[in-house]
């Protein structure tokens, strides 16, 4: 015998998962608010660590002072290590370009 499904109806549904989703989310917005100046002081004691390092260790990571510079003044919501690996990225794929359009130009 076929079963018939019936729709459901909107006043009379489980919306426990509905509310458990909801309910995780705002936690874990909750969380990053709260997380958040921890999380500042944090990227800026990294940036202060940076900023001892001889300018021969910054380019053994791949980064110069001046990226230091940038990321530590970056605005407080930016994430400094995500500007310094950006930083890195375009330094390393223009260096990269620059060798290959040699190596075709002779």
């Amino acid at each position: 015998m076929l079963d018939v499904v019936k729709p459901l109806d909107p006043l009379t549904a489980d919306r426990t998962p509905v509310l458990a989703n909801a309910f995780r989310a705002l936690a874990k917005g909750l969380k990053r608010i709260v997380l958040w100046p921890a999380h500042v002081a944090a990227s800026r004691r990294l940036m202060n660590q940076l900023a001892e390092f001889s300018d021969q260790q910054l380019s053994d990571i791949g980064i110069t002072r001046g990226d230091v510079a940038s990321a530590a003044a970056a605005p407080l919501d930016v994430d400094p290590s995500v500007w310094l690996m950006q930083a890195r990225f375009e330094r390393r794929h223009a260096a990269r370009r620059q060798r290959e359009e040699t190596r075709f130009a002779a």
